[in-house]
Parts: C-alpha cells; structure tokens; sequence
C-alpha cells in the first residue's frame, strides 16, 4: 500500500469511497478481501466492513511492481453514532482465510481517522447490519428500531454479544443507562450489567430528533451456567437513579425481553495429547491453575518471525472467579520485554471462569519478534495475572514461588 485517499466525514448508513495506491512483487493471489473496521477513541471496536479487493481486476492480473489505482466503494453501517473513529484495515487471504502480516509486525494498519455524522432513522432499511426489527418504546424518548441475533448457541464462559439499534423519538431530558440481564426459564437473573445506551462520549445533550443510534450489549455468559434457554432483557434507567423507563407507555412494564438464547455444556477433556516440554508450574495461592508444559517451534528466531508456542493447562477448581489472562515475554535481565503477547487463554474461546476442576486446555498462541529486535539470547517466560488490576497469580515450581511471579521456558537466541 503505497498511498490512499478517504473522505473526513462520512455518513452513518451511506456509501463511501476510499481510493488505493497498490503493487503487488509477483507473488500475490487473486482472492482477498478488504476488512476495515471502526473504534472509538478508547479503541472499542464498533463496526466492520468487509469487501472483496477489486475481483473484476484481481491482484493477481497486476503487473508486477507496477502501482495501481483502486477506488474501493462501500458502505457504512446505518446507525454507527456521531463521532470520530480510528479506521483499521486488514488484507484477508480467501484461501487460507487469514490475515496477512505486515511487514512491520501484526495484522491491522491503522488509516487515517475520520469523523461520522448521525443517520437518520429511516435509514435502518440498510442491510448493515442485519437486523431483527423490534419497535418498543421505551419512555416517550426512545425506540429501539432493531437488534442484530446472537449466534444460535453459547456455552459457559462465551460473551453474549448483540448490537442494538435505537432511534431517537426526542432528545430525553436526563441521563440514561441501558440494564442488561440474562434471565433463566424461572425468571431468575442470571447475569446482569448496566452501560451507557451509544457512545459515552455522545452526551444525552446533543442528542437529536429521528437520529439512528447504534448501541452494544456485551454479557460474559457465567461460567457455572446450566444448559437450557435463557432470555435477554433489556430496562433505560435514569442515570439519576429511580424506575426504569416504562415499555410501551404500559406502567407495569419496565423491562423487554428482545431475544432468547441457548446454552449448552462443554464436553469435558482431562487428557493431554504428547507434550514436547512437560513440566509442572502452579498457580494462585490457594491453588487455581497447572501448567504441565509446551512446545516452541524453533530452536532459534530471527527479528520478524513469529514463533508458534502452545501451552498446557489444567483448572484445579470449577468456575475460578476472574477471567485471567496469560502473559508471554521475551526479555532479557533488567530489561522491558522486547517481545509480547498477552491476552486470555485459547485467545479467549474459553474465559477461565468456565473452567472445571481437572479439565485440561491446549492454549496455541502466537509471538510475533519485532523487526527490530537486538540479537542476543532471551528468556521466554509466561504467567497469569488479572487484567482488570494487573496483579499476577503467584506462580510455583516445587513449592517454591518465581520472581516476579513469572515461569522460565527456556533460552530463546534471536539472531542477527
């Protein structure tokens, strides 16, 4: 990518066109897709929209080394809400249905950022997203216009995510907060968070009449959830405090259930497959987790390789009560990491709160060394920690707890 050209605002619901300047050495494909997705200024991730990169004149058919102009038109989900965003853009291979690296490290490349104005309500004819319609009036300020289906099935420890579309009757005059609770075949709450109803930072205030607002409710199935049906409801609540907002004008109904999801059990695996490093390390006082080894797949790295390593766990109790994530650094004595990946287990397929006393977990991850990475010979160390604090799990071998909380693999040269 040599260059590109984007408008600084666009219009929530409205097409768009990005132009590209593209070469491509005479290795390239001929099916790839164009991912380009929307965060906040807090990173949060809004929307996605993926298209196919040019098939009428695919890759492929360029002229080696020879630059091309791509005008990429697309389309804008309706209902993503007034602000600026970080635009990122990720190249997906369609046959091997993968990202391809930069050259620099990582996947995304982050465009230039742009602003976007409000939709108007009608504009939630567009198929972006799909959308289940809804209609119930919440107060006398807000519609909700629709919301996109959870997947056909969760299991404990999933994130239940749904997008949610409101459109705005008229601006209401306080602050309001969107309760979420999942609730079980009895009427039992099961789960339940409270956030704001769009973006944070789009205050009530500058709200305005027959505006599409997107909305996320995000709800980490628990981890010690039974198998069966269970319900979404959703209650406006004054930020002030006091009764929720009545659905429906109807005064004894404060509250809509919008959809229903299934859940059901994990299979339960206690066995190791072969294990090229087996050792044991624990961790938590009392104990929560083992670590019973892992495999690297090199002897030596290069600066810009990435390096598969894949851990085994084992859960020592059911259901631990925080979703840990693991750490993995390549760092020298005295140093700052000079390589990284950190986030939760099986790339958090399964949160740990969902884990079971005895159940074991192949955990495959990727550290990517940095281009420039000074050679010499690294410690590769892993460990546990609490992402909403930072605190690290105290971590053992044979009893006897690890500086800084933190296990040696082993000596990893990077070289020249």
């Amino acid at each position: 990518l040599h260059g590109l050209t984007m408008p600084d605002t666009l219009q929530s619901g409205a097409p768009f066109a990005a132009t590209f300047y593209l070469s491509q050495n005479g290795g390239a494909g001929s099916d790839y897709e164009i991912s380009l997705r929307f965060r906040d200024g807090e990173g949060r991730h809004w929307q996605q929209v993926d298209q196919s990169l040019w098939p009428a004149y695919p890759p492929a058919s360029w002229p080696a080394n020879g630059m091309v102009r791509y005008e990429h038109i697309t389309q804008l989900p309706a209902g993503l809400p007034p602000g600026v965003y970080q635009v990122w853009m990720r190249l997906i291979d369609h046959e091997n249905n993968r990202p391809l690296a930069l050259a620099t490290g990582g996947t995304d490349l982050r465009l230039p950022d742009v602003k976007v104005d409000a939709a108007a309500c009608e504009r939630a004819q567009s198929p972006w997203p799909n959308y289940v319609a809804d209609g119930d009036l919440f107060g006398t300020s807000l519609i909700l216009q629709g919301h996109t289906e959870p997947a056909a099935a969760y299991r404990p420890g999933h994130l239940l995510s749904v997008e949610l579309l409101w459109c705005v009757r008229r601006p209401p005059q306080q602050a309001l907060s969107l309760s979420v609770a999942l609730i079980d075949g009895r009427g039992d709450v099961q789960a339940e968070s409270a956030g704001s109803l769009t973006r944070a930072d789009y205050p009530f205030s500058e709200w305005q009449p027959n505006q599409l607002l997107q909305g996320h409710v995000q709800l980490p199935v628990p981890g010690v959830t039974d198998a069966g049906t269970y319900h979404l409801r959703l209650a406006v609540v004054p930020q002030s405090g006091g009764a929720a907002l009545p659905v429906n004008l109807g005064f004894s109904r404060r509250a809509a259930d919008v959809t229903r999801i299934e859940v059901e059990e994990w299979p339960m695996e206690t066995t190791f497959p072969p294990i090229a490093n087996p050792f044991t390390a624990e961790f938590g006082e009392p104990l929560l987790f083992e670590l019973h080894g892992y495999d690297v797949d090199v002897e030596q790295a290069s600066p810009g390789d990435r390096v598969p390593i894949t851990f085994y766990w084992r859960s020592a109790v059911d259901a631990p009560p925080i979703n840990y994530f693991a750490f993995v650094h390549l760092i020298q004595e005295g140093e700052q990491p000079a390589a990284q990946t950190d986030g939760p287990p099986l790339n958090g397929f399964r949160l740990t709160s969902s884990w079971r006393a005895g159940e074991v977990f192949v955990d495959e991850r990727t550290l990517v060394i940095p281009e420039d990475v000074e050679p010499g010979v690294y410690r590769l160390m892993v460990g546990l920690y609490n992402p909403d604090t930072g605190q690290r799990l105290p971590a053992f071998i044979n009893g006897e707890q690890q500086q800084d909380d933190s296990i040696l693999l082993e000596q990893l040269p990077v070289a020249p």
